[in-house]
Formats: structure tokens, C-alpha cells, sequence
């Protein structure tokens, strides 16, 4: 039994450290070496997500556009960011000079999943700890 509880917990870690690093990538290279732009919500939308339990799941679409650095104008959609943003306010993004298609928005959602996901993947590398390690507990106890 402890071979699959360490199998399914090498699992979690393997596959949540995969997700923060490519999450925090993608974050911190653009919070470091993007260039930040004020872009203006263009339109929001929102939809019902169906075949979710309660059936009452929304997600919201926003519409950005910014200029960059070189004049180029940029249209982007966002989904589930900016929240509470609606049609003509402005918020921030961060973009690739070279690429102006790789953005992520000017808030702090992707930092929190980069480090909920490296928690998650250190409490997947405890559980591995726990289902190896002998509790004391003897095969005529159980």
C-alpha cells in the first residue's frame, strides 16, 4: 500500500512542480523583462459554464487593447482577470518586446497559483515522507 500512496504522491509533486515552473515563467519573465503598457477594456463578457456541480459557474472575458512601445496596437482577450473591470477602464499588462502576443495582466493571480502550486507540490513531497515512513504500527495491530 505504500508503494501507491508514494507513487500518487511522487505523482502530485512531479506534476505541481511541472505547473510552477511553467506558471512562474511565464510570470516572472514578463514582470522582469516585458515592458508594462496601460491597456483600456474594450469589453467584458460573461458566460455560464456548463456540467459544473451547482451549474451556477461563470467566466468572465475581457477585451484589452494597448500600443506598444514601437506603436503597434495590440487587441488581447483575457479570461477570469481584471476583476470588476468594465468597458473603458484601464488596467495594466506586461508584454514580450520582441513577441507583443505573450502578455499576462498587470495583477498578481498568476504569482499566487505559481506559489499555491509550490506549496502543493511540497505537501505532495511530505506525503511521500509519511506513506515510507514506518508509524510503528505492527501487521497484527491492523
Amino acid at each position: 500500500m505504500k508503494y501507491i500512496a508514494g507513487f500518487i504522491f511522487a505523482l502530485m509533486a512531479l506534476l505541481s512542480t511541472v505547473g510552477a515552473v511553467y506558471q512562474g515563467y511565464d510570470f516572472f519573465d514578463l514582470r522582469i523583462r516585458g515592458l508594462k503598457a496601460p491597456a483600456q477594456v474594450l469589453s467584458t463578457s460573461s458566460s455560464r459554464m456548463t456540467n459544473v456541480g451547482s451549474g451556477h459557474s461563470y467566466t468572465t472575458t475581457r477585451t484589452v487593447a494597448f500600443v506598444t512601445a514601437d506603436g503597434t496596437p495590440v487587441i488581447h482577450e483575457f479570461r477570469d482577470e481584471f476583476s470588476g473591470a468594465k468597458a473603458g477602464d484601464t488596467v495594466s499588462v506586461f508584454y514580450n518586446p520582441a513577441n507583443p502576443r505573450k502578455i499576462i495582466a498587470g495583477t498578481f493571480f498568476g504569482l499566487g497559483l505559481f506559489l499555491s502550486l509550490i506549496i502543493f507540490a511540497l505537501l505532495s513531497v511530505l506525503g511521500i515522507k509519511f506513506a515510507w515512513e514506518d508509524l510503528g504500527f505492527s501487521q497484527a495491530q491492523i
